[in-house]
């Protein structure tokens, strides 16, 4: 879990200064993931200290709520795997996959939801770990799916350190995740015991949490070529698009040229058509008075280093 805080403090620090979207969605996923981690602490110490494992009404009680918490974070962890795939790839997640994962929640939650009162009234734990399984090999199952997805569409991706950057994290996430379905079905089958499963499962979330730590600066230099465009510049940005008046979509726009964008890497990065980033450029260019875009990345760097001089304390 320290580790965890370390990695989640490390990806919500570079989503403030670098303003990309899929690092929340990241930093997010891992946040879900160190809950899973302090649920499971919670949940062990209570039967250990409190309730012998059902034994009783309340124990079942206390499993019931555990599975059915952790059952929700874990298809929590998916959608918001998914959604961070979907940003790497400027591709948002799909309407359709919005309400599938609704009803997939609002079913499971249903079912759990007579699960649970039949296991409570009958003291019979069976259903509650066959519902608990399904969830797991579910997860792993569509997590494997999400990952081959993703290597399957980096080709589409026309810059060649996005592949690259794309084509290493979901390698590793398709590691990973198969990794830890081969070993939870050894654990299952009675292959291997609970104490190798334990130790696996604690490399593997090290591993996890390291990444980030180790590995997201050099991640951000290949996916984006450059980490120049920062939080405080977006915060001059907007100082600029009060004075010319200009909406957030050619705000948007603005800071996508000011990272060496191209109309069409425009385009496909914000999903409307090529002919309105045209608009949207000529009536920017109409409102601030530049002629280029090379005026206009002058214009907006100026006032970053402006906005940066008057902020530091005189005499210093």
């Amino acid at each position: 879990m320290a580790f965890g805080i370390v990695s989640i403090t490390m990806v919500m620090q570079a989503y403030k200064k670098y303003n990309h979207k899929y690092l929340l969605g990241h930093g997010i996923y891992l946040i879900l993931l160190n809950s899973i981690i302090f649920l499971s602490l919670i949940f062990n110490y209570v039967l250990a200290n409190l309730f012998p494992r059902f034994a009783s009404k309340p124990a079942v009680s206390v499993e019931i709520g555990y599975r059915f918490i952790a059952s929700m974070v874990s298809l929590s962890l998916l959608y918001t795997l998914l959604y961070v795939y979907g940003g790497l790839l400027q591709k948002p997640v799909s309407r359709v996959y919005k309400l599938s994962y609704f009803w997939l929640n609002a079913a499971l939650s249903i079912i759990l939801t007579f699960i649970s009162v039949h296991a409570a009234a009958s003291q019979n734990v069976v259903p509650i770990l066959v519902f608990n399984l399904s969830v797991i090999l579910l997860y792993f199952s569509l997590s494997i799916a999400a990952s081959i997805f993703l290597l399957s569409r980096t080709r589409r991706l026309r810059e060649r350190g996005k592949r690259k950057a794309v084509a290493v994290f979901g390698s590793l996430n398709l590691l990973f995740h198969i990794l830890f379905t081969i070993f939870f079905l050894l654990h299952i089958l009675s292959i291997i015991s609970n104490d190798i499963l334990i130790i696996f499962l604690s490399i593997g979330f090290l591993t996890i949490y390291a990444l980030p730590i180790f590995y997201l600066k050099r991640f951000m230099e290949m996916y984006h070529g450059t980490l120049e465009i920062t939080q405080e510049k977006v915060v001059s940005l907007g100082k600029i698009c009060k004075k010319y008046k200009i909406s957030e979509r050619e705000q948007e726009i603005i800071l996508l040229i000011c990272e060496g964008k191209s109309n069409r890497e425009i385009e496909d990065e914000l999903f409307i058509s090529l002919q309105t980033v045209k608009d949207h450029i000529y009536r920017i260019y109409q409102k601030t008075g530049v002629k280029n875009r090379v005026q206009l990345t002058n214009l907006f760097r100026l006032a970053s280093k402006n906005s940066h001089q008057n902020t530091r304390a005189p005499g210093s």
